[in-house]
């Protein structure tokens, strides 16, 4: 740290209106001796007054050299209040460019000594043949931390991870503190193999637990690799930076949570800011739109209504999974546009379908943030001329942790207009068997994960009876998502399940497509009434996707697994 700053700043400047006063009062004083020398004043002077009256003789002395005095009093004590100015002005300085480098809470560089450390690391001709290393390291989920614990206990949390941070690091390593939680460490390592156990032992140093908490509050963190020189090249600052942030973005999606940089991942981060610029466009031009997944009454084999999935045709891409482009969507605050946008379209799709028809638009934790998010939807329905009581609004378990108050109060607002609540993916979050007593649920929908696997896991399948018999004991219907084998259709049927959607009965369709869809449908359930039999009493419609197709919407449905489940709250369910 001492070394930094003796490198980094500068010991003070001199002050040019201080330079020129001294020159002056030294001018003046040579003037003075110069008189004197040239026209012998100060002997003419003490002549004059010798032969004055004695006593007016006497004073105009002492006046003459109190005079004399007072100018060399004065300009002594000005050069030692200019003395004091220019140590004070240094000091200052050097105060505010210590400042600019070092980080207050933790006392490390900040990300511009950690640039100013880094450049001359680089300056600097090799001194082995080591290979030049940073290693990016977070705490994991100090945001989370920070807003419930409070800022006392994240600065407390900040002041020991930094200490163990510095007490782990070798004599000639660079520790900086670069963000809220993040510390970069400058080091240099033989080969790769070394950077990841530096790493691994970094991020072992730094785990703790903090015991006043109950239960104790783990810390832990993540580690990303970066490597340059030998045959990794040369690299600038703000590169090697980067690359550091960027190895670190991927190692929070590991178990080990270390990861070493790639020329690939870079790419990743490329494409992905290429999404982020197109996602605002495709939204306002209508590219992003709904798509609908037939849902079907178990008991009758009766269409009820639709599950309305986000697809994005990309003019360039393709099709871009929902997976990919809704989180996206949330991280750059478009979620509530995106929702806003595929509701309108859904409910002009569905206006002119059968009375009975329903739709259900799944309404993610991030718009439960917006207290008018009731009247907007409402104020949609209006101006499409959809009726309310045709629309379900699904929500996930997680929603109701975001703010239960806030996600209440919307929801008794919808209610009250006629529109019906389900809530989606019951089982996989946080609901309690007191909020589904005490909101205004009208439907239980059985997540996915569950379904799929009744046949070969047995707990799967007790969780899903057990769903459905409590759904059933407090009077609400249940439907099952994920149906694939007429074999699960004919389980959920036997355990009482209401309803029930899945590529058994159809892939999602764009809008065009629906009518058709509703008449094949029809056909089939008039079929079974006359006595015919298709495939163990389930619905299997001869429109069977393609494999490929089959195997991309597999992996996304209805926002799909691949996303969390704040992403998954977009898709749409009936």
């Amino acid at each position: 740290m001492s070394r930094l700053k003796s490198a980094l700043v500068p010991s003070g400047r001199r002050s040019l209106s201080a330079t020129g006063e001294r020159i002056v009062l030294l001018g003046i004083i040579a003037l003075l001796f110069l008189l004197d020398y040239r026209f012998g004043v100060l002997h003419r002077t003490v002549a004059m007054l010798e032969s004055a009256d004695t006593t007016l003789g006497s004073a105009l002395m002492a006046l003459f050299v109190a005079s004399w005095a007072g100018v060399f009093s004065y300009a002594f004590r000005r050069r030692l209040e200019l003395n004091q100015a220019m140590v004070a002005k240094a000091e200052a300085e050097q105060n505010a460019e210590t400042a600019e480098i070092c980080d207050r809470l933790t006392g490390l560089p900040n990300r511009v000594g950690l640039k100013a450390a880094l450049r001359a690391r680089l300056a600097a001709p090799a001194a082995s043949d080591d290979l030049g290393c940073v290693v990016a390291i977070d705490i994991v989920r100090f945001k989370s931390l920070n807003e419930v614990s409070g800022h006392l206990v994240a600065d407390r949390v900040l002041i020991e991870f930094s200490d163990r941070l510095a007490m782990a690091v070798g004599p000639e390593d660079f520790v900086a503190r670069v963000g809220p939680d993040e510390f970069h460490i400058l080091t240099t390592v033989p080969d790769v193999e070394t950077a990841e156990a530096r790493a691994a032992r970094l991020v072992a140093a730094v785990a703790m637990r903090l015991e006043d908490f109950d239960p104790p509050l783990p810390i832990t963190a993540d580690a990303g690799v970066t490597l340059w020189g030998g045959a990794y090249g040369t690299a600038e600052v703000d590169v090697i930076m980067r690359r550091a942030d960027i190895a670190l973005q991927n190692a929070k999606k590991r178990e080990n949570s270390i990861a070493v940089f790639e020329p690939e991942m870079e790419e990743v981060i490329r494409e992905r800011a290429e999404l982020e610029t197109a996602l605002e466009s495709a939204i306002d031009s209508g590219q992003i739109t709904p798509h609908f997944q037939p849902v079907i009454d178990l008991s009758s084999s009766r269409l009820t209504g639709f599950e309305v999935l986000a697809r994005w045709a990309h003019p360039t891409r393709g099709q871009i999974p929902p997976g990919v482009f809704i989180p996206i969507a949330e991280e750059t605050g478009l979620l509530s546009r995106l929702t806003t946008s595929l509701l309108r379209q859904a409910c002009t799709s569905a206006r002119d379908w059968p009375d009975h028809i329903k739709i259900a638009v799944n309404i993610s934790p991030v718009d439960f943030k917006n207290p008018w998010l009731a009247q907007e939807i409402l104020a949609i329905l209006v101006d499409v001329g959809f009726p309310p009581r045709r629309l379900k609004i699904e929500i996930t378990e997680s929603a109701l942790v975001v703010d239960h108050d806030q996600a209440t109060q919307t929801l008794m607002s919808l209610k009250n207009q006629g529109i019906s609540i389900a809530l989606d993916d019951f089982g996989t979050g946080y609901a309690s068997l007191h909020q589904l007593r005490m909101l205004p649920f009208d439907k239980i929908k059985i997540d996915q994960s569950f379904v799929k696997t009744m046949r070969e896991n047995s707990d799967s399948r007790m969780i899903v009876k057990a769903i459905i018999g409590l759904s059933g004991s407090l009077g609400l219907p249940t439907t099952a998502e994920g149906i694939e084998s007429s074999g699960n259709a004919d389980i959920l049927r036997d355990f009482g399940c209401t309803l029930g959607q899945g590529f058994l009965y159809s892939e999602a369709v764009p809008a065009q497509a629906v009518p058709g869809l509703m008449a094949e449908i029809e056909g089939q359930v008039e079929h079974i009434a006359d006595g015919e039999t298709l495939g163990e009493h389930a619905i299997v419609l001869t429109r069977a996707q393609p494999a490929a197709a089959a195997k991309t919407t597999a992996e996304t449905p209805a926002v799909e697994a691949t996303a969390t489940r704040e992403t998954e709250a977009l898709e749409m369910s009936a």
